[in-house]
């Protein structure tokens, strides 16, 4: 199924990454001889090498073996001992987004699914109502889908969904029928300029669509709303607002799950849905619109959502212990985290909420630093760790202690946990029965959780 010019074999460069490895399943699906390399081991890279990918530890040139065309991503560098063989031979140097759009082009229906928040988990709730309506579809999510422990669809039909990933614009290279922007945010300043040019980004996203495909927009998001008006007669808007195209409303029931009532150019629709937290009711009304787009009914759509058990890492419930209950997510924007807080705390009237967040990147801590000061408001105790600096340099003031310090300034307790070595030693051993406790961050934090899980507290 791929198309000139790409041939293979195909070696991928950081193949433990959440956008490369289900490329890579999906690929060698497909047939295609696979290999790849990361820097370390982890439960994904062993998955890899257990589906008989040969997948390496270490980036080294002998790794490469026959590979005709090496996959990149904008993490990996030019000094990388792989990228510099490749170079030296000749082999095809493919960024993963030119090969996502090439493997998508023979499908009738290529969705891609962005937006500054909520996109992996909309992502997952479209893959999860075309399965239900008989689509069959492959898709490439950026987080694991519950029950196949992946990112990766393997499907038989002519639908392919994908979550297109703004952060390096290579959802610029994509080529949707149909496309969703769920928001518009200030992010990724490292990539860009500022939000007029990550408005800018998204809404070129939004008119690569065909003259006869679809572009699905947040009318509640301001700027996302906005690209809708350029172009109305490719545009089907979602939301709360009562102007959208796709609008619904929504109660909390006893269990705090989104009770979400609507009405679309099918009819009217309801259901609960399957996951707690306003943002994913509004997250939920995004595939809803996506769904009745292809011409899915409302009440099928609305038993896939009211099933919807969530994504890895997104306000995940871990388990109990000692009374206390674990839960992860990996927001790592001020927008996501005020979100995530708001649902814990409408799940959880009355109990106290300790909150252990990792910074994500030395760039972003910077860029967003006044945003992160107010993002924890809901929190009872938090504590920060290390930046998660994802190979970023150090700056100079820039640090989690020094945000410990901002946030604090504004009247909100928070205390440094160091390494996160040194956070399960301080965070855990204060934690008793009743607690909600949350790991929080883009990194490595959801460790202190499981660990605190197995019965280590320190």
């Amino acid at each position: 199924m791929i198309n000139p010019p790409l041939h293979g074999p195909f070696h991928f460069i950081g193949i433990g990454g959440s956008g490369m490895s289900p490329l890579a399943e999906i690929l060698r699906a497909q047939g295609h001889a696979v290999s790849g390399s990361d820097t370390k081991s982890s439960q994904t890279t062993a998955r890899l090498a257990a589906m008989g990918i040969p997948t390496h530890i270490g980036h080294d040139a002998r790794n490469l073996a026959e590979a005709r065309s090496l996959i990149l991503s904008s993490a990996i560098r030019d000094t990388n001992p792989e990228v510099i063989e490749g170079r030296g031979r000749g082999l095809r140097m493919i960024h993963r987004g030119d090969l996502l759009d090439a493997v998508m082009a023979p499908f009738k229906h290529r969705i891609a699914i962005s937006g500054s928040h909520g996109k992996t988990t909309t992502t997952a709730m479209v893959t999860g109502i075309l399965e239900a309506a008989g689509f069959n579809p492959w898709a490439l999510v950026g987080g694991k889908l519950r029950g196949l422990d992946s990112g990766a669809r393997v499907g038989t039909g002519d639908a392919f969904v994908a979550e297109a990933d703004e952060s390096d614009r290579s959802f610029l290279k994509l080529h949707p029928t149909l496309c969703v922007v769920t928001n518009v945010d200030r992010e990724h300043l490292d990539t860009y300029a500022d939000l007029n040019d990550v408005s800018t980004a998204f809404s070129e996203f939004a008119m690569a669509i065909p003259a006869w495909g679809t572009a699905v927009l947040c009318a509640d998001d301001p700027l996302a709303a906005a690209i809708a008006k350029r172009a109305p007669d490719r545009s089907l808007t979602y939301g709360f607002s009562a102007k959208a195209d796709v609008s619904g409303a929504f109660t909390m029931n006893a269990e705090g799950f989104p009770v979400v009532t609507g009405r679309g150019p099918a009819g009217d629709f309801s259901y609960t849905l399957g996951v707690g937290g306003e943002m994913n009711a509004l997250n939920s009304l995004g595939a809803m619109a996506v769904a009745l787009s292809l011409g899915v009914v409302p009440a099928l759509a609305g038993r896939s959502l009211s099933t919807f058990r969530g994504v890895v890492r997104r306000l995940e419930w871990k388990g109990r212990r000692d009374g206390i209950d674990v839960w992860d997510d990996y927001g790592h924007h001020p927008s996501e985290i005020s979100a995530t807080l708001k649902a814990l705390r409408g799940r959880n009237a009355g109990r106290r909420l300790v909150t252990l967040f990792q910074p994500h990147r030395v760039t972003r801590t910077r860029s967003l630093w006044n945003e992160f000061t107010d993002a924890f408001v809901l929190s009872d105790e938090l504590w920060l760790s290390n930046i998660y600096a994802a190979g970023e340099p150090a700056e100079a003031g820039i640090t989690a202690e020094k945000l410990v310090e901002a946030i604090a300034a504004k009247g909100q307790a928070a205390r440094f946990a160091g390494s996160l070595d040194e956070a399960r030693a301080a965070v855990l051993k204060g934690l008793r029965a009743g607690d909600v406790f949350l790991t929080l961050g883009a990194g490595n934090v959801v460790e202190v959780g499981e660990a605190f899980l197995k019965g280590t507290r320190s």
